[in-house]
């Protein structure tokens, strides 16, 4: 039997109260298991997202593997500031900056003030469209605009986007409809409070979840025709925020981390 070290870290806390903002395993490991049991630890747990790491040939870098509960995916925001963060917390980072080698190319965490990380992602291109058949129905209430967002986690996604932060907090999706459309849905509007421009919530059951909480990192703001940006370090505060952000080079986000460590055993 094989155990292994694993924590749970919860991005975008609000300040130290436990269980809030955006929980992420992550799993260190000498060399990844196989795809099977990297899958079976995620439905175990059952979190969004679980973040495997395995030490690199290179000082501070590590190869880094995201998983849901239903299949490994391309890219995770609030996943990889936790294996960043958990790294320096567990002084296992040489420098200021610990270097991810994905499949998304090779993505950074640097810590800043103590307790606060930052990461840099690559942006995800969006474009104006049309609600995929079905879609609008499923959520229950029809957007002012929708954008179609290439896709990460191997699903189709679209961005819709609403008037007022009301009708976010307002959803009250059917995921099983939803999950049948093949889609997966970024609610957004504009925010009511000044800590932060976007209000948004992510609905992702095609890709084996139903809601992904706080994600700062895609508090959005409309930079052009067909763009959006997000701010380049909106405060360490939980909101409901999208998973996936465009149309800018690279962004970063800062974070504190509510976090709790266990032990798991495989066969």
């Amino acid at each position: 039997m094989t155990t292994l070290a694993y924590s749970e870290l919860h991005a975008f806390p609000d300040g130290d109260r436990p269980h809030s903002g955006n929980p992420a395993g992550v799993c260190p490991m000498d060399a990844f298991l196989d795809d099977a049991d990297l899958l079976g630890i995620a439905q175990s747990n059952n979190l969004s997202e679980t973040a495997y790491l395995t030490a690199g040939a290179e000082k501070d870098v590590w190869t880094l593997r995201w998983f849901t509960p239903g299949c490994e995916v391309d890219l995770c925001g609030h996943a990889t500031l936790a294996a960043g963060a958990y790294l320096f917390e567990d002084a296992r980072v040489a420098g200021d900056v610990a270097r991810f080698d994905t499949r998304s190319g090779r993505l950074e965490v640097r810590r800043e003030e103590a307790g606060r990380y930052a990461v840099n992602f690559p942006a995800v291109p969006a474009r104006p469209g049309d609600a995929a058949p079905g879609v609008a129905e499923a959520i229950g209430v029809a957007p002012a605009e929708v954008f179609e967002i290439d896709p990460i986690h191997g699903a189709r996604y679209q961005m819709f986007v609403y008037g007022d932060e009301a009708e976010i907090a307002g959803l009250t999706p059917d995921f099983s409809a939803l999950k049948r459309t093949g889609v997966n849905v970024l609610a957004t509007a504009r925010a009511r409070a000044r800590t932060w421009s976007r209000a948004s919530s992510v609905r992702t059951p095609a890709s084996m979840k139903t809601r992904s909480p706080a994600r700062p990192i895609a508090r959005l703001r409309r930079s052009g025709p067909g763009a959006w940006a997000a701010p380049s370090c909106p405060p360490a505060r939980s909101a409901r925020a999208p998973a996936l952000w465009s149309c800018a080079p690279r962004r970063r986000t800062a974070s504190r981390f509510w976090a709790r460590r266990s032990a798991i055993s495989t066969a």
